[in-house]
Parts: C-alpha cells; sequence; structure tokens
C-alpha cells in the first residue's frame, strides 16, 4: 500500500518529524497485524527532497538498524538513468548528467553532483564519503544476474548507501530478485527510489490506462 506525506512540501524539521511519526504507526501496524513490513522511501526520480533525512527519520520510527539504504532513482518513463554510478536525465535524444539540467539549481533541493557517490556525500554533509557508498553495477546484474547481486548486497553493513545502476525495467526486476535473496540470508534495506522500482519491488504488472467503466 502506499502512503502519501507531499514531505518534501515541507521544510526539512517538520518532514523529519512527519517520518518517524509515519514510521512509528507502521511498526505498531505491523507488530498488531503480526505482520513484517518493508518501506519505500518513495523519492521524486530527480533526486529533489530530504535525503538522507527523511529515511533515517523513517528507519528511527521503524525501530529498524538496516544494513544498508538502497538509492535507486532509475524511472523510465521519465527518462532518468543510472550508469556508471552517475545519474542522467533524457533530453531529446541526449542523456544529461542530472546535475547539469534544471533539476540540480532547484532553490530548495539543488545539488552540484550526477555522481551518485559524490551525490550522497554532498547530501549528507560529508557523513558518507563518495568511496564508501556501494555500488551496484549495471554489468553486475547483466552479466551475473540476481545472484551476483546478492553477494554485493550480503557484504553491505552499517547503513551505508547503496547505488543501483539501471538502465531499463528488467535491470531493476534482477536488482529486485538479488534483494529478496540478501533479505532471506537476513540482510535488512530501507529504501529511496523512483516509482519504477516500487513497482517491481512489489510486484504490480503494468496495465493499460483506465477505462470510463473503472471510473464509476
Amino acid at each position: 500500500f502506499y502512503v502519501l506525506t507531499n514531505a518534501r512540501a515541507l521544510g526539512v524539521r517538520e518532514a523529519v518529524a512527519l517520518s518517524e511519526e509515519l514510521g512509528a504507526n507502521l511498526r505498531r501496524a505491523s507488530a498488531s497485524a503480526g505482520r513484517r513490513v518493508l518501506v519505500l522511501s518513495r523519492s521524486d526520480s530527480t533526486l529533489r527532497g530530504h535525503f538522507p533525512q527523511e529515511v533515517e527519520a523513517l528507519t528511527r520510527g521503524l525501530g529498524l538498524e538496516p544494513d544498508g539504504i538502497l538509492l535507486v532513482p532509475f524511472f523510465a518513463e521519465g527518462g532518468r538513468y543510472t550508469v556508471g554510478d552517475v545519474h542522467y536525465v533524457r533530453e531529446g535524444s541526449l542523456l544529461v548528467p542530472v546535475g547539469r539540467t534544471e533539476f540540480a539549481r532547484d532553490p530548495a533541493f539543488g545539488f552540484r553532483h550526477s555522481h551518485l557517490g559524490l551525490w550522497v556525500e554532498e547530501k549528507s554533509g560529508g557523513r558518507w564519503r563518495a568511496q564508501e557508498v556501494v555500488s551496484v553495477p549495471l554489468e553486475l546484474g547483466r552479466g551475473r544476474g540476481p545472484e551476483g547481486v546478492a553477494e554485493v548486497l550480503e557484504r553491505v553493513e552499517g547503513g551505508v548507501p547503496v547505488v543501483v545502476n539501471a538502465a531499463s525495467e528488467r535491470d531493476l526486476e534482477v536488482v529486485a530478485l538479488g534483494v529478496c535473496r540478501a533479505e532471506e540470508a537476513g540482510k535488512r534495506f530501507i529504501y529511496r527510489t523512483a516509482a519504477s522500482f516500487a513497482k517491481v519491488r512489489a510486484g504490480i504488472a503494468d496495465r493499460g490506462l483506465l477505462g470510463p467503466e473503472e471510473l464509476l
């Protein structure tokens, strides 16, 4: 299920309070229902938002100590791709590093870096250095499949950010299977993703637009 908060419209202090409250509510609901909750923080795919503050507030509310924070900004419908740890935006026939686009000049959530390791370092104020950020390379998933992805994720610890490279939805499917394997081995993650990964991780199939009869 989805919980819509529009936290990007809030200041950082209000967004943190809201995210922590949401995490705590989900933890109580999970305990009451006897079911484990998997939480994805569905952010804007152009990297704008309160990061890492929202994700960390969610983890506190959930009482979760994640091994890693998976960053998955790929969003095919919007022309957003991550290759070589660099996030790109499709503009016409070109792929432009996101740091050179109008999105990076957002007055509230602006940033300088297109390389996601450097972006993490920038947004976290240096708490995580770029070289500490783990990468799931595109060629790993395409070459070794879910097993290769799982091997990388099973070594992640300490809540470090993990950059997921993807240029197609098929790449996300491979990563999602690798994540499932790592979680079955005992790893725990929280996610900061665009819409594409949320759909794939939840196993939601594509469908056409709603017809008039479905809107009644």
